[in-house]
């Protein structure tokens, strides 16, 4: 959601019951609390910020970050916001009473956000939390954030920086990856001659020779698929 005349405002939504909605103009820069492990599933839909129509498996640099956390993503089918329907039905409630009308400029466009976070928190009962307020039931997650966790890749030949361009360097060649993953260490494996598996974090990315150059992508391990939050 874009104020006018400002930066995005995006709602930050953790698939438990209990989370307390947080609109802000700049997620990354804000510690994610969170009421369980920080390894949980975050459901996403084909947009922005989440996703990204023309990068390497749709990914943002948002989901990367989540990615980096150890959230696993999850995404809906284009066009069928009924898969991720209570997340669908918040934003409802958010343009209604935010956003209609919009702030003049971004100033009061975030005061309107911020009477909404209060009222939607600390004063509005929920049914699905038995008639209590989100801030009745939240507590703050015991783990606190520190910031990314180092990727390593033992089982891997190397690892390797991802340069600004999306591409990483071998043998003095190099190898388009993707711009979405500039500045993340991937781990590299040679699992035949010539022949190199490409790995982030967990997921195995593709396969690259040093003659194409170029990633060849395995299936998606992020595509639509329904989850038990929807």
């Amino acid at each position: 959601m874009r104020p006018v005349g400002g930066p995005a405002a995006w709602v930050i939504r953790i698939p438990v019951r209990a989370a307390v909605v947080r609109p802000c103009s700049r997620m990354r820069d804000k510690p994610l609390r969170r009421h369980r492990s920080w390894r949980e599933r975050r459901q996403l839909r084909f947009a922005s910020p989440g996703a990204s129509p023309n990068s390497l498996f749709n990914l943002s640099k948002l989901s990367v970050w989540w990615l980096r956390l150890g959230i696993a993503i999850e995404r809906i089918k284009p066009g069928r916001p009924q898969q991720n329907g209570r997340h669908e039905r918040m934003h409802l409630t958010l343009k209604k009473e935010a956003t209609r009308p919009a702030g003049m400029n971004s100033l009061q466009q975030q005061a309107r956000f911020d009477a909404f976070v209060h009222e939607f928190n600390t004063e509005r009962p929920h049914e699905a939390l038995a008639m209590k307020c989100p801030a009745d039931l939240y507590v703050v997650s015991p783990r606190r954030y520190d910031g990314l966790p180092e990727l390593t890749y033992p089982f891997h030949d190397r690892d390797v920086l991802v340069t600004a361009c999306g591409r990483i360097c071998l043998h003095r060649k190099k190898i388009n990856i993707s711009i979405v993953l500039a500045g993340q260490k991937l781990g590299i494996k040679e699992v035949d001659e010539g022949i190199w598996l490409v790995t982030f974090s967990h997921y195995d990315l593709g396969y690259f020779d040093l003659e194409q150059k170029t990633l060849q992508p395995l299936d998606n391990p992020f595509g639509p698929r329904l989850s038990p939050l929807s």
